[in-house]
């Protein structure tokens, strides 16, 4: 069985795009509130 590595979990904070819209899934949890939009301020 081969283990693949997923993209390293990042917060808000961590990056310096504000309201954007997700991909589908929202593996980083960017949309808080679940409107499709991440990071809004």
């Amino acid at each position: 069985m081969v283990s693949y590595p997923y993209p390293p979990d990042k917060d808000c904070g961590e990056i310096s795009e504000r309201n954007f819209r997700v991909q589908e899934g929202d593996p980083h949890r960017f949309d808080a509130d679940g409107d499709g939009i991440g990071c809004e301020s």
